[in-house]
């Protein structure tokens, strides 16, 4: 159920999003080059490898087609582990002055009824200094029937958005907007802050086919985007709002301890026997 926007030999050859990308250390927009978190100043108006939205915002963090993740794929394919340890790539510690250790994790389970997958990032300071967090993912989902698709979305608080994709400052939270359901390519861009922790889950159903997603832990916001007659919808949990890293507001990992999101998805067919 991961989208592509093109074939998967282009894809891997460009900066495009599709199918289940980190955006780390950052999720979606940042509203300015140079900001102060966690007690270091960060610049990136001179950062050659960063990518930027069409008003030159800079967008989907540093990671994107990453070539030097240490990766390890258990023997019967069933868990991946990919780390990076920050303070040993001086270009990313150039973008991003806070050294420390990324580890993802991927568990793959399940049966002839269904497969379960779960991803869990986590950020350990280990370098002695405080490092904020304000990274997501960004999975596309596509669907084979979009007109007819529907998304069963948790309880949420919108946050006020400007034209450029960012918060409004002071941030704004609209009334809590019960669980509820919308449709696929609706033009839907809007970020929400996870209000109701026991209705952790999102799903998709589409036709024979249901996805839920599940936001485990460490997930406080999530974005929901699904362009005008867009076929796919991505359903994404971030560990803060948008532009939270330059705002000053993301949360700092204290040096010793370690930030942890966990989600899941499951994807089954109610055909029997699929």
């Amino acid at each position: 159920m991961l989208a592509l926007p093109v074939p998967r030999e282009e894809f891997l050859a460009s900066e495009r999003t599709g199918g289940l990308p980190l955006l780390y250390p950052y999720a979606n927009r940042l509203r300015k080059d140079r900001f102060e978190a966690c007690g270091r100043t960060v610049d990136l108006a001179n950062v050659t490898r960063l990518k930027r939205d069409g008003a030159g915002l800079p967008i989907h963090g540093l990671l994107l087609r990453w070539p030097r993740w240490k990766l390890h794929v258990h023997a019967d394919g069933t868990h991946a582990l990919a780390t990076i340890d920050w303070a040993s790539e001086p270009e990313l510690l150039a973008a991003f002055p806070y050294p420390h250790s990324l580890e993802v994790s991927w568990t793959l389970s399940g049966d002839a009824q269904g497969a379960h997958l779960e991803i869990a990032t986590v950020v350990r300071a280990d370098r002695g200094v405080a490092v904020p967090v304000s990274f997501g993912w960004h999975p596309y989902f596509r669907t084979n029937d979009a007109a007819h698709a529907r998304i069963e979305l948790p309880a949420r608080r919108r946050v006020a958005l400007d034209s450029r994709g960012v918060p409004e400052l002071p941030i704004l939270l609209d009334a809590l907007e019960p669980a509820s359901e919308i449709g696929v390519g609706g033009g839907d861009d809007a970020l929400f802050a996870r209000e109701d922790h026991d209705a952790q889950a999102a799903t998709i159903r589409d036709g024979a086919r249901t996805l839920q997603i599940r936001f485990d832990e460490g997930c406080a916001y999530m974005q929901v985007f699904s362009p005008k007659n867009a076929s796919f919808i991505s359903l994404e949990p971030m560990a803060a709002h948008i532009s939270a890293l330059a705002d000053g507001s993301a949360p700092c990992v204290a040096p010793g301890s370690a930030y942890t999101m966990r989600f899941s998805m499951h994807c089954c067919s109610t055909i029997a026997g699929r």
